[in-house]
């Protein structure tokens, strides 16, 4: 029969004896099923990788069992956090332009920033993902502010033109402390005007006083989007951000969206729907009087230089 080694704590619920419950979060190894390793640190790594995987589970008991291919994992990605923390050190982490359309016209509205790199061949969302499970999300990020700022104001040097970007913000990142501070310094730094970068706030996993942040942000003229519904009964909230595509635009659906864009309209507030490339789907939309779309899936990203040199070429 194997034996079980388990790791844990996270704590007690309380101190009463007769009430006592154990808040557990166990990872468990079955030993010699899942390896034969015979070094005790190796072994105690793979019990860690269990149980930071048994504490992402919502619900229910709260245990993983370790398997070799999440070691597998863990040090795929622990040699990729290394390499975009070294990128964002040395400042060599790029930056892409994904279009955001005005269908009323066909134009540009202006350009989604996200970042990636020659020497990483992942997708620029995954960064995301590692970044957030690594605990690199807010370094991440504020570089991808601070990068879009120098673009935008290389953009503006080289062509004598403005653009319009929109930062997608996790609320991990707008809770910091000095958030707002950093944003104002950078305006400043950069010299660009307040409404020629919009703010998207992540906010599945926040709170409303995390998103009250963005108040003093609006006040000043900056753009303040969202990707919850709830947050848009804000009065500081300029766009909606549909980032889900519904299962199907039914009609059923459609008359949904049609309510909401009549709140949106009286209270002003645009919607940006994301990856909506069918041409029927569009018409759609424009038809109930939504016509910014982001497609980043099937819309061409740009870089830097390609950008300049498109406004370049138009002028």
């Amino acid at each position: 029969m194997g034996k079980i080694f388990y790791k844990t704590i996270d704590g007690l619920e309380s101190t009463t004896l007769k009430k006592q419950r154990y808040l557990l979060n166990l990872g468990i190894l079955r030993y010699p099923i899942n390896t034969e390793e015979k070094n005790l640190d190796k072994l105690m790594k793979y019990l860690s990788i269990a149980l930071l995987k048994s504490k992402r589970i919502k619900e229910g008991l709260k245990y993983q069992y370790f398997d070799y291919n999440d070691y597998v994992e863990d040090q795929f990605e622990t040699n990729l956090i290394k390499q975009i923390d070294d990128q964002i050190t040395n400042e060599t982490l790029d930056l892409c332009f994904t279009q955001i359309i005005d269908l009323a016209n066909n134009r540009i509205y202006g350009y989604d920033v996200n970042v990636y790199s020659h020497e990483i061949d992942i997708s620029s969302q995954y960064f995301y993902i590692i970044a957030s499970k690594r605990n690199l999300l807010e370094k991440l990020e504020k570089y991808l502010i601070k990068q879009s700022f120098k673009a935008l104001n290389e953009i503006v040097k080289k062509t004598q033109k403005y653009v319009r970007l929109s930062l997608s913000v996790s609320a991990n990142t707008l809770k910091l402390n000095e958030f707002n501070r950093f944003i104002f310094g950078l305006y400043e730094q950069y010299q660009i005007p307040y409404h020629l970068v919009d703010f998207v706030f992540l906010m599945k996993d926040g709170t409303l006083s995390d998103f009250q942040k963005s108040k003093e942000l609006n006040e000043a003229g900056i753009s303040i989007g969202v990707d919850q519904l709830n947050y848009t009964l804000e009065t500081y909230t300029n766009f909606y951000h549909i980032t889900d595509r519904p299962r199907s635009f039914s009609e059923r659906y459609l008359s949904l969206l049609s309510h909401q864009k009549a709140f949106f309209d009286t209270h002003k507030i645009g919607v940006v729907f994301y990856n909506v490339s069918d041409k029927n789907e569009q018409k759609k939309l424009l038809e109930l009087g939504i016509k910014y779309i982001k497609n980043q899936k099937t819309d061409q990203v740009l870089k830097l230089n390609q950008i300049i040199d498109i406004i370049n070429e138009s002028t």
